[in-house]
């Protein structure tokens, strides 16, 4: 699996996210790596990561999804990817970010308001 620079559509020189740790708590959906930080050079590396991609950019192999199955449908939204690459990872898979693939990404383009991520984000780790 593979994840791009995700860089914010509103400010285009500002990281939003390079992947994420492995680190989740049952408050959080995981910690970003790189997030609002200044796009520099030294951030155009490939680099594997030991956590997750996040979902507005993965190119993935189709042995992968054959292996590990789709998104869990138990997840509402923000946590089914997470969840995907930790499957992933577990079987075996690599996971890494493309320092030179960007996107440019309109945060909240799928919730709305920022108060509605949080509640969102709760019900995506509710069992």
């Amino acid at each position: 699996m593979v994840g791009s620079k995700q860089l914010y559509y509103d400010r285009p020189n500002i990281i939003q996210v390079l992947g994420g740790h492995n680190q989740i708590t049952y408050r959080s959906v995981g910690k970003d790596i790189c997030s609002s930080e200044e796009e520099q050079i030294r951030f155009n590396k490939n680099f594997e990561i030991k956590g997750y991609i996040c979902g507005a950019s993965i190119l993935i192999k189709k042995r992968v999804i054959k292996t590990t199955g789709i998104f869990d449908e138990n997840y509402f939204l923000y946590s089914e990817e997470t969840d995907w690459c930790f499957r992933a990872y577990k079987l075996g898979w690599k996971l890494f970010c493309s320092g030179k693939s960007k996107i440019w990404h309109k945060c909240g383009a799928s919730s709305g308001k920022s108060t509605q991520k949080g509640f969102f984000g709760r019900q995506s780790i509710r069992f």
